[in-house]
């Protein structure tokens, strides 16, 4: 596209850049004012803008998750340049940025009925790998529910060993939700959420595990203070019903007195919370996108 550079974001651009995220939606606004520092000092990535005859008209931030992993986020285009190849320009200038931390997959997660996000990553050969459905719990003292134990490091074959046998983890491409990503659960990611404390669960009489659900300390802009944030759940059906009911009590601790989870779309999980008493936030179900990288290991 003629006129249009993409460059690393700059102190300056702030103004222009959030007057047009102001709306993007119209709850709630944007988050990007919230992140804006954060992102501008991330060496470990980049933080793009896009640039149309000297103008500020689209943003995007690459995070790297680990090592080769790598996800998009926060891309927004001017409300006056939509539909007129400014997204597709971004994609394609973004890539000398991507090349130098060497992606062996990328991802994003957009609207489930984004249908303009969704024939942009069609076009630059993303495939759709997961659809997280977003349910919300209030807090509620009243419930009855054997209280979760928090599982250790020493428990880390043992969940892996639950997650490897499960279609539904499988069905969720192996993802979990974290602070609005999803990156894979590998074991030495696992590890470390087991070393914060971060993985309930129940055992079975004979210590096995019947049900866990990661419970990330995220990052989560959207909430107003904080709130009880679900990554994954798995396990027998019956124990996932009385852990997500007992979820339920633990988030009267959260300043948000809220639980916020993510399940696969087609698995038990959206029935069983509905059960328990959660509701889907249409608005915050998502569409998970990859692209791997060939010829990278």
């Amino acid at each position: 596209m003629e006129g249009f550079v993409v460059r690393p974001a700059r102190p300056e651009d702030k103004e222009a850049v959030l007057a047009f995220c102001e709306h993007t939606w119209d709850e709630f606004g944007d988050y990007i004012a919230d992140v804006w520092d954060e992102w501008l000092a991330d060496v470990t990535g980049a933080f793009l803008v896009g640039e149309l005859h000297g103008k500020p008209v689209a943003i995007g931030k690459v995070t790297a998750l680990g090592p080769g992993e790598i996800w998009l986020e926060g891309l927004r285009v001017a409300p006056e340049v939509r539909k007129s190849g400014v997204a597709n320009a971004y994609m394609a200038g973004q890539r000398q940025y991507l090349a130098r931390l060497r992606p062996r997959v990328l991802r994003l997660a957009t609207g489930v009925h984004n249908a303009a996000v969704h024939h942009i990553m069609d076009r630059s050969n993303f495939r759709r790998v997961a659809t997280p459905l977003c349910f919300r719990g209030r807090a509620d003292e009243s419930i009855v529910a054997p209280a979760p134990q928090t599982l250790g490091p020493e428990e880390g074959p043992a969940v892996m060993a639950l997650l490897e046998r499960s279609e539904v983890f499988a069905a969720g491409h192996r993802l979990c939700a974290v602070g609005w990503r999803w990156p894979a659960l590998t074991p030495a990611r696992l590890a470390e959420h087991l070393r914060a404390g971060e993985v309930v669960g129940y055992r079975r009489a004979d210590r096995s595990l019947a049900a866990v659900a990661l419970t990330p300390d995220a990052h989560d802009f959207l909430a107003e203070r904080g709130r009880l944030w679900v990554g994954l759940l798995d396990g027998a059906q019956d124990s996932v019903a009385d852990l997500v009911r007992a979820l339920r009590r633990k988030a009267t601790a959260t300043p948000d007195r809220e639980v916020l989870a993510f399940v696969p779309k087609g698995s038990p999980w959206p029935e069983i919370l509905e059960a328990a008493g959660y509701v889907n936030d249409k608005a915050l179900n998502f569409a998970i996108f990859e692209r791997v990288i060939r010829g990278r290991n």
